[in-house]
């Protein structure tokens, strides 16, 4: 294209011989911003075909890290769903049961009120990326907001309140879960036929109710915030699948 130009050019040139060597210059600058133009245009379109695909790649990716998140959150919510009705369980066995009915009972829920289970996003995909590139490498404004609010306040919204579940737990098990040791237990698990003075006891003392109590309003919270999160998953995986 840019030799026909040329030739065209050089044949007006040639009409008039005062002025040639002006034409033909003003032809020359003219002929290689045109080419500038066509180079940088076929470059940034290049480079637009090529960030695209890399934004599609690491979108994928995300999409899978964020399915991840949506069955971490579930099995979060479906364990508190079973350690909730086990509160309720040994709340009720505690003022209504005999003591051995209790005692069996209770010893068989201690596993699940000694156990908590928390939400940990997964930042792979997007951590990446930002190394990598930048999150301007997303083109939609709105996903880019979203995914950028997603990953910046997902830990923060659950770390105060995942940290009581951790400690509200462990000060269960260190302050109530203790006051079910007595003479039988020891013996039975050590053969040791000891005489302890137990000074306090795990059914009446108001410290394990206030504990057991505790960890149900911590898990509450954990839930709402944990519901959430869930929908943002929800409205993250559909902007991305509108995107491609």
């Amino acid at each position: 294209m840019i030799p026909f130009f040329r030739k065209i050019r050089k044949q007006f040139a040639d009409d008039n011989k005062p002025i040639k060597y002006m034409r033909y210059a003003i032809g020359e600058i003219v002929l290689v911003v045109i080419g500038i133009l066509i180079a940088l245009s076929i470059n940034n379109w290049n480079n637009k075909r090529i960030e695209h695909k890399i934004e599609k790649q690491f979108l994928s990716e995300i999409v899978i890290n964020l399915k991840d998140d949506y069955k971490q959150v579930q099995k979060v919510l479906d364990f508190n769903k079973t350690k909730d009705s086990v509160i309720i369980e040994t709340m009720q066995l505690m003022s209504r049961a005999s003591n051995l009915e209790r005692r069996t009972k209770i010893s068989s829920l201690l596993p699940t009120l000694a156990e908590y289970e928390v939400f940990l996003p997964n930042r792979v995909a997007f951590d990446n990326m930002t190394s990598s590139f930048s999150i301007n490498l997303i083109s939609n404004d709105s996903l880019r907001q979203i995914l950028s609010s997603y990953y910046k306040n997902t830990l923060h919204l659950t770390d105060f309140t995942q940290e009581q579940i951790k400690d509200q737990t462990r000060k269960f098990v260190d302050e109530s879960i203790t006051l079910l040791v007595d003479d039988d237990l020891v013996k039975k698990l050590t053969g040791l036929d000891l005489k302890i003075n137990q000074l306090e006891d795990f059914y009446t003392n108001p410290r394990t109710f206030k504990n057991l109590f505790n960890m149900r309003m911590n898990m509450v919270s954990q839930n709402n915030l944990l519901d959430y999160i869930k929908k943002q998953i929800d409205l993250i995986l559909l902007k991305i699948k509108q995107e491609n």
